[in-house]
């Protein structure tokens, strides 16, 4: 898109090695014609370039020019390398288990992690960096969990049904009974602000909703047996969308009503989320599909990163996608279409689960064994 200076004005630039696209020229002698023109297509390509910058650095501009003390642009480089060393860089935390963990979440009321995995493991870290067991109300395997600002509630969900809750910072956990006392294994829990109620999605197209993490009731889901696997809540749309098996992704806008999405192929997938600061749900899935959505209900597919992908997430404050799979695969992106490869310091492991703090601006992988790692704090 950016323009070849020698190509637009030949005869116009100068040619040199420091500059393989031309250096601007005077002219001559007055009316020569031999000088670089300062053109509305010159113009427009530099005016594309800053703007790029703000665009990247999602930095809106103020009307107020730069200044050596206060730049707008330099915040919008700052912001760029500050994303790119954080997803760059890796460290591995110890962990008091050798459990699978499946998944995480963060507390900014209790500024407190939780982690969860097989054998009923439960893990809290003030940080990210010292992990500490607690005890489970059950044995079941968790796969999910979610935190409500609203109700100040951990919710972590599993196989055979299995529903329990914490209001203590994830040190005293409640087993909770599904509706009808369903065993069906949930693999996914969300918490929306705007609608006030944790949704839980699973097996055979299971759903089902609750305002206090306590009461639960079964939601249909016409026409699908599909298992779903990831589940998102976009607050600027009003709308959810959970993914799943062969290609099935719903959409709804309360959780009890449910309809089809479009677009979505024959992919199975393991997770999505949504951005807010670029508008757009992200799901993630085998063979490394990535697709993407503005609505929730037309989706394209974006990417095919060739390992399969497990969990994915974003940073707001970052203006970063992670996603984590099989073989110690981390992929990280601006816009979900166009992806980097990074290096996990946990080489060979699966990584099951990504997760974040916008407090703390760190992402959290975890995988086989207890294996944990954390991003570069920066």
């Amino acid at each position: 898109m950016a323009l070849n200076y020698q190509v637009r004005y030949q005869g116009q630039t100068n040619v040199e090695a420091a500059y393989p696209q031309g250096k601007a020229r005077d002219i001559t002698a007055p009316s020569a014609g031999d000088g670089t023109p300062w053109h509305s297509d010159l113009t427009s390509d530099w005016f594309g370039f800053w703007q790029a910058l703000l665009l990247q650095g999602f930095v809106v501009p103020s009307q107020t020019p730069d200044t050596a003390d206060v730049s707008q642009y330099l915040e919008a480089v700052n912001k760029l390398v500050r994303g790119a060393l954080v997803v760059s860089n890796w460290t591995e935390q110890p962990t008091p288990t050798a459990s699978i963990l499946n998944a995480g979440v963060y507390s900014p009321d209790d500024d407190t992690f939780v982690a969860v995995g097989n054998s009923a493991t439960i893990l809290t870290s003030p940080k990210g960096l010292v992990w500490t067991s607690q005890t489970a109300a059950g044995a079941a395997n968790f796969l999910d969990v979610a935190y409500s600002t609203t109700l100040g509630m951990f919710c972590a969900v599993g196989i055979l049904g299995t529903i329990e809750t914490s209001i203590d910072g994830g040190v005293t956990w409640v087993a909770q009974t599904a509706d009808a006392g369903s065993t069906e294994p949930f693999e996914a829990v969300t918490y929306s602000v705007p609608l006030g109620l944790f949704i839980a999605v699973g097996g055979n197209a299971t759903v089902q909703t609750s305002p206090n993490g306590v009461d639960w009731t079964a939601q249909t889901v016409p026409g699908t047996s599909a298992d779903f696997q990831g589940i998102a809540y976009s607050d600027s749309l009003g709308r959810m969308a959970v993914v799943g098996t062969t290609g099935n992704i719903f959409h709804s806008v309360n959780g009890v009503d449910w309809l089809p999405s479009t677009g979505a192929g024959v992919t199975t997938y393991s997770d999505v989320v949504f951005a807010e600061r670029v508008g757009k749900f992200c799901a993630v899935g085998t063979a490394g599909a990535v697709h993407t959505s503005l609505d929730g209900i037309a989706w394209i597919r974006e990417a095919d990163l060739g390992t399969d992908l497990i969990s994915v997430t974003y940073l707001e404050s970052l203006g970063q996608f992670v996603a984590v799979g099989d073989t110690a695969e981390i992929q990280t992106s601006l816009d979900a279409a166009n992806w980097f490869k990074r290096t996990s310091e946990i080489l060979g492991s699966d990584q099951s689960a990504v997760f974040r703090s916008e407090e703390l601006g760190l992402f959290v992988t975890t995988g086989e064994g207890g294996e944990l790692q954390t991003s570069l704090r920066v």
